[in-house]
């Protein structure tokens, strides 16, 4: 927490503006903080869920929906709360599980999520889970080390939650976010890296109102970004996962 608060702390200082910010370092059991709170309008929580290990007699969905519980008493009612965690197998699931609980208890889901559904990922038996990967260089050392490793670090990769109180968290139009898109058409979430696929070019899988679903010839998406696809008249289904066909509207631009 130290290092965080010298890395702000330095980053005021290039930017030749004044740090206006108060802060104060708490090292406390999760829920205990939560109690020194006073209604923050932004709550950002990173590497936090990875560590709610079952406890006797308390099991981790239990520890999660006590999170969406204290996140929801103690948020401002115009705030909102991001949780970050590493982009791997575990993190896409802690973040989905809290999607849940915070459902239940009047937070909504405003990203990564485009729709408020169930979460297709939760209901699948496929190994996948719902993350977004950027390019990154990593440090000298660090680059040295993952090449004697085997092990290229080349990208960085996270899941994350954005939740907000249920009456400040209204359903973005679709046009809001693509002016030109048809409104029976479908935002859709990238969720994968590009992968070849036989009759699709390279193909992405993404979140949808509609489910699971595989977007053709989506190379040229970002990892992460939102965008505008339409439904096509005799959709095909990835034999890999069951995942439904959806059109890309490549003159829509990607959102992130």
């Amino acid at each position: 927490m130290e290092m965080g608060r010298s890395i702000l702390e330095h980053m005021a200082k290039l930017s030749g503006e004044p740090l206006n910010w108060t802060i104060r370092l708490v090292r406390s059991p999760l829920m205990q903080s939560f109690r020194e709170l006073r209604s923050p309008y932004l709550l950002m929580a990173g590497n936090v869920l990875n560590e709610l290990k079952d406890k006797p007699g308390v099991s981790v969905d239990e520890r999660m929906a006590d999170l969406a519980v204290a996140v929801g008493r103690t948020l401002h009612p115009g705030g909102t709360a991001l949780f970050v965690e590493p982009g791997t197998r575990l993190g896409g699931t802690l973040t989905a599980k809290l999607r849940e609980t915070a459902l239940e208890e009047g937070l909504t889901p405003v990203a990564p999520c485009p729709h408020l559904g169930p979460c297709p990922l939760l209901e699948t038996r496929e190994r996948r889970w719902c993350h977004a990967s950027q390019l990154a260089v990593a440090p000298a050392w660090l680059a040295d080390l993952a090449r004697y490793a085997k092990l290229p670090k080349d990208s960085l990769s996270l899941s994350f939650m954005q939740l907000r109180p249920e009456s400040e968290a209204a359903p973005i139009a679709k046009t809001a976010l693509f002016p030109a898109m048809d409104p029976n058409g479908v935002v859709a979430r990238i969720l994968s890296e590009s992968f070849p696929v036989p009759g699709m070019g390279h193909a992405r899988y993404a979140c949808t109102e509609d489910g699971f679903a595989i977007i053709p010839a989506a190379g040229d998406i970002p990892s992460g970004a939102l965008v505008a696809c339409r439904r096509p008249a005799s959709p095909r289904k990835d034999a890999k996962t069951g995942a439904v066909e959806l059109l890309w509207q490549p003159e829509q631009k990607p959102q992130r």
